[in-house]
Order: C-alpha cells, then sequence, then structure tokens
C-alpha cells in the first residue's frame, strides 16, 4: 500500500504543471508560453513551479528563498532579497506581454493573477 502511494506521489509531482499560459514540463524541466519555449534558468523555473503548485496563493518571499536557494530562515534576508527581487524582474521581463501574471505583494512574497478562463 505505502509503495504504491510513493509511486503515484513521484507520478503526481512530476506531471506538467499549468497555469493559465504557462506550462511546466518537470520532467525536461522545460518551461512554455502560450505554447511556446521560454528561456528562463534553473532558478526561475523552480519559481515558477512554486508559484503554480500554489494555485494563486502568496508565497512568501522567505519561502522562496528557502526553497528555491536553500537560505535558512532567520539569514540575513536583504542581500538575499535583493536577488529575488532581481529574478523575478527578469523573469517577469522574459514573460513579455504576460509579465504581469507574475504579481509582487509588496513586503510578503509574490503570487501568480488568476489566469484568463
Amino acid at each position: 500500500h505505502g509503495e504504491l502511494e510513493a509511486r503515484a506521489h513521484k507520478l503526481l509531482g512530476e506531471a506538467p504543471l499549468r497555469w493559465g499560459p504557462l506550462h511546466l514540463d518537470h520532467a525536461t524541466r522545460r518551461a512554455f508560453l502560450a505554447g511556446r519555449l521560454l528561456d528562463i534558468s534553473p532558478k526561475e523555473f523552480l519559481v515558477l513551479r512554486l508559484l503554480i503548485k500554489a494555485k494563486g496563493s502568496t508565497v512568501e518571499s522567505v519561502d522562496i528563498l528557502r526553497d528555491v536557494w536553500d537560505v535558512p530562515a532567520g539569514t540575513a534576508l536583504k542581500v538575499h532579497n535583493r536577488t529575488l527581487l532581481v529574478h523575478m524582474s527578469n523573469l517577469r521581463a522574459k514573460l513579455g506581454s504576460h509579465r504581469r501574471l507574475v504579481k509582487n505583494i509588496r513586503g510578503v512574497g509574490y503570487r501568480l493573477a488568476p489566469p484568463n478562463p
């Protein structure tokens, strides 16, 4: 019973993730926007994955830093927040006309805007 659950979890964890025009293929670590391949860094891929998995909820900056950059909680976050800000700015630029999908919740973190129906 446990082995079956573990295999199902592994398969589900690697299933493609979608949010509106965004599509992440975990198996190949590639991201697509409206059907076209996005040229994003591995860190940007991980950030998008985290945001899509949050399903529109805000992901706190400290959680993004911990999960993507392995920054322990309680670390001097000023420098790390700057790193996050630069990466998010670059990611938005790569999203082009869809840049507004990634929302900054000032002083808290980031979330994805609801996808258009």
